[in-house]
Formats: C-alpha cells, sequence, structure tokens
C-alpha cells in the first residue's frame, strides 16, 4: 500500500519536537497533549495557525514549524495518536497509519530499549538525509527525462504533419535512406508511442506497489537500479539505525536481527531472516551474516566496512561510524548514475536532431530538383 500519511516536513518536525520535549524530561503523554492544544483554523480558507508565542517556544522546533501554517491534517492525526498512547499503545503502535512502516522500524525499536528522545532525533535527521537524496535522484533524472518527452513528441509530430505532405510532394519517389529511418521511426512512435507510454508507466506504478512484497528472482536487481534502489536504501538507513540502538541497549545481535523481522515487511522480513539464520547456524558475526546471505542487504558496501574493522566488541560504535560515511557514498554514487543516464539520454537526443536536420536537408534538396 502507498503511504498516504503525514508529509515529510510534518514528520521531520513532529521527531524533532519530541526529542526536543524528551530531553526537557517532559512525559510522552504531556507532549502529546501539548501539540494537541494547537488549535489550528479547518476552514479551507485559513492562512495561519492560532499558536501563541509562549507555546510556539515550549513545542520547540514544531512549535516554530507550525506557527503561521494552517495544518488540519496533522491536528486531526495528533488527536488519534494522543488517544491511542493515553489507552497505553506505544508510540510507534500509534503512529501506524500516520507515518512510513521504515520509519516505524527504527521507532519501535528505540522504544522498546527506552531511547525514544535519541531515536525521535536519529528520524528527524534522517529525513532530512532522505530528503537530500531524493532531491539528488529526482535533480539528476529530471532533465533526461524532459529531453525524452521533447524527443517522443518532437518525432511524432515530424511523422504526423510532414509525412503525408512529403509523400504527396515527392510523386512516389523513395525517400533516402536517413529520412526513411528518421521519419520510419516517427511513424512508429505515432502508431505506437501512447501505448508504449501507457505500458511503461503501468508497469513502473506495478513494481512500486510490488516493492514491499516481492521477494523472489530479480529483486536484488530492482534493489540495485535508480530511482528503485531508493527504497532499499531508505530501508537499509533505518535498520542500520535501529540496529545501532538497540546493540547499544544491550540487545544481542541476533535478538536485534529477529526483533526487527517480527513486523517486517515481506521483503524486508525475507531479508532478515535470513541474516538470522546464518547467525543461529553459528556462521559469524552480524557483518559476516549480512555479507554472506546474498541478498546485498543492508548493502555491499558497509558490510565489507564492518568486516575491515573486525570488530565484534563495539559493533554499536562502528554502525554508528561507517553508516553516515555509507550514505554519503550512496549519494555520490547516485549522482554519478543520474549523470550516466542524463549523458546518454542527451546523446540519443542530438543523434535525433542530427539526424532529423539531415533529413529535412535531403528532402530540400529532393523537392527543389522537382519543382
Amino acid at each position: 500500500m502507498i503511504f498516504s500519511g503525514l508529509n515529510k516536513d510534518t514528520r521531520r518536525m513532529f521527531y524533532a519536537g519530541i526529542s526536543t520535549r524528551l530531553a526537557r524530561n517532559d512525559s510522552l503523554p504531556d507532549i502529546l497533549a501539548s501539540f494537541e492544544q494547537i488549535n489550528t483554523l479547518n476552514n479551507k480558507r485559513a492562512k495561519t495557525t492560532v499558536l501563541s508565542d509562549d507555546m510556539a517556544q515550549l513545542l520547540g522546533p514544531l512549535g516554530r514549524w507550525l506557527s503561521g501554517k494552517a495544518n488540519p491534517k496533522f491536528e486531526s492525526a495528533i488527536k488519534a495518536i494522543t488517544v491511542k498512547v493515553a489507552s497505553g499503545e506505544t508510540l510507534a503502535n500509534a503512529l501506524a497509519g500516520f507515518m512510513p512502516k521504515r520509519e516505524l522500524v527504527l521507532l519501535e525499536a528505540g522504544e522498546s530499549v527506552g531511547a525514544l528522545g535519541t531515536t525521535c532525533a536519529k528520524l528527524a535527521d534522517k529525513i532530512k538525509q532522505e530528503n537530500a537524496l531524493l532531491s539528488t535522484i529526482i535533480a539528476g533524472l529530471s532533465y533526461p527525462l524532459i529531453l525524452l518527452i521533447v524527443m517522443f513528441f518532437g518525432l511524432r509530430s515530424l511523422a504526423s504533419s510532414l509525412l503525408p505532405t512529403l509523400t504527396s510532394a515527392l510523386n512516389g519517389q523513395e525517400l533516402p535512406p536517413v529520412a526513411k529511418f528518421t521519419f520510419g521511426g516517427g511513424q512508429f512512435l505515432l502508431d505506437y508511442g501512447i501505448l508504449m507510454a501507457v505500458v511503461t508507466l503501468v508497469i513502473l506504478v506495478t513494481i512500486v506497489i510490488l516493492l514491499p512484497w516481492y521477494k523472489g528472482r530479480g529483486r536484488t536487481i530492482f534493489d540495485s537500479i535508480a530511482p528503485f534502489s531508493y527504497y532499499r536504501i531508505s530501508y537499509a538507513s533505518m535498520v542500520l539505525d535501529a540496529l545501532e540502538v538497540l546493540i547499544a541497549a544491550g540487545v544481542p545481535p541476533l535478538r536485534a536481527v529477529e526483533q526487527l523481522a517480527q513486523k517486517a515487511q515481506p521483503w524486508l522480513a525475507h531479508r532478515l531472516d535470513a541474516i538470522s539464520i546464518l547467525m543461529r547456524q553459528g556462521h559469524g558475526d552480524l557483518p559476516r551474516c549480512c555479507h554472506d546471505a546474498g541478498h546485498g542487504f543492508p548493502d555491499s558496501g558497509i558490510t565489507q566496512q564492518l568486516l575491515f574493522r573486525g570488530s565484534t566488541k563495539n559493533l554499536a560504535v562502528d554502525i554508528a561510524d561507517v553508516a553516515p560515511i555509507w550514505l554519503s557514498d550512496i549519494t555520490r554514487s547516485i549522482e554519478r548514475s543520474t549523470k550516466v543516464i542524463s549523458g546518454l539520454v542527451m546523446i540519443v537526443f542530438a543523434a535525433s536532431s542530427i539526424l532529423i536536420l539531415l533529413s529535412m536537408q535531403t528532402l530540400g534538396t529532393m523537392l527543389t530538383k522537382i519543382n
């Protein structure tokens, strides 16, 4: 199911607000109750939120963000969350449906070992990092996508408007090879272009919907190809932080992996189960089992770095040290990949433009001779 809860900015400030208040030794019910006191104007014309300066200061980052912003969705969400927590549910369970499951993986881990404040601070940072990573992907792929769209409609328009006229003007003469190739491509797009676009869109949407569930053959390919790799990277980052929190709190690595797998989505549980099976069989420590499980999860790069460190006593510290470096490397790798894709699309676009110009020049010469 596609997540449709609170947006990223709201979630980030929610986590930051809880972290700030917990650092002041406020209780979670009191924090949520204070959030609920925010009186949002619910009519559609509202453009400001009634929030006093004192309340904004009290709520920390969340209060500063909400000041002057209407957010009825957050208001209704916080009421439901407050009721659930007051009835005895954990914050992670109360947030189900409002926050993505990958964030709940980390939140539940931190809450189970009494590190909710630290975990919320990590989540706020993670969302900021994810925004930066996603912006990198979008920025890298948007330009080549625009070029492809321009090329698609350009060739299609060329075939639909000029080809019948030119065919009639040439009085049955055969088109030159260059023109035949160019107009043939345009005619193909004219006949099947819309169908191809629709089929491609359906395939992409289907893949996105199946990402949390599909764990069979070929899944590792999607895990390594942008933009689908973003899904694995975001989960891998959350799992690494969750493992760090649990292990630092004294939870054995095997138990930490099993705990994360219990409520994980089928795709993630499949990877974590493979790791835990190897650990129960005495195959090696956590980094070794991650490496040998064969799924490339959380990532082959970070497991290699942990193996090189060769430390099992300070595994939580090693993960905390290596994870930011890994995420930075991943970001740079995605930047390079998007640049390569952009370069290839530009080459195709330039080649198409040259073919069109050559075709028009050749046809112009032929029409001049005929006239």
